[in-house]
């Protein structure tokens, strides 16, 4: 949880995203590649702000738990049961999420998995990140923890 701007503010930061609401903003914030930071991103950097966090932790959370991202007037619910919008009144933004690991095996090859889908769909907008962060992908080391 931060107190920040909000997603909505933030996003508009970006010239490529026409968003006028908390509800919109929240939407395309889970989408691959969208981020504030489009064009300025470190390339050398693991922690550059690629846009593929929400959507890779949603994403994963679809296969076994649950995932909330509240900001402004908006927050989003996720679980392999659907998705639901309802209204909140968040300052700046809240991320709730849960994994159950009985039901997601293999979270490394998963999250590859995930990581290329996202690739592969953020060619498809204009003004989205082509290329997940190394953090975002950083699955290679997730089936070593013990």
């Amino acid at each position: 949880m931060d107190e920040g701007c909000g997603i909505l503010q933030s996003l508009k930061q970006n010239e490529n995203y026409k968003i006028h609401d908390d509800e919109n903003a929240n939407e395309l914030a889970l989408q691959p590649g969208v981020t504030r930071t489009f064009g300025s991103a470190l390339t050398g950097d693991i922690w550059q702000n690629s846009g593929y966090g929400l959507y890779v932790a949603s994403s994963l959370c679809l296969l076994g738990g649950h995932f909330i991202l509240s900001s402004g007037k908006n927050a989003i619910f996720l679980n392999p049961g659907g998705r639901n919008s309802y209204f909140s009144a968040s300052y700046g933004t809240t991320i709730c999420l849960s994994l159950d690991m009985d039901k997601i095996k293999h979270v490394s090859a998963i999250i590859d998995t995930i990581v290329k889908e996202g690739e592969s769909k953020a060619k498809s907008y204009h003004g989205r990140v082509l290329s997940a962060s190394k953090i975002s992908s950083i699955a290679s080391i997730i089936d070593k923890i013990p």
